[in-house]
């Protein structure tokens, strides 16, 4: 969720898939302003990514800009829902990050 969808279109998050057994990058992806239809509605950003070795621990992560309100509620894997509630304010620079414990889930 975004607090303001319509002030500019400038980047206000970064999500990535990581494998955190090797510490690298699977697969990123940009989200502008523009990308969110309507503030205060909740929305979800696919970010299709394929398991580089099925025993590595993914590592979902969530990165904000500092220049929106956001409101980070979950973060869905191939098979399972990561609660991860985090909110930010204007101005605020951060992140947040879900792994997997099951790495069969993966």
């Amino acid at each position: 969720m975004i607090g303001n969808a319509t002030a500019n279109n400038d980047p206000v998050m970064a999500n990535d898939v990581c494998d955190a057994t090797t510490d690298s990058v699977v697969v990123q992806r940009t989200v502008c302003r523009g990308g969110f239809r309507q503030a205060g509605d909740g929305e979800f950003f696919r970010l299709p990514y394929q398991n580089p070795r099925h025993d590595h621990q993914p590592e979902f992560q969530v990165y904000w800009q500092g220049n929106a309100f956001l409101n980070v509620e979950r973060v869905l894997g191939n098979d399972g829902i990561f609660i991860k509630s985090r909110r930010s304010n204007d101005g605020e620079i951060g992140h947040v990050i879900s792994r997997f414990e099951d790495t069969r889930r993966f």
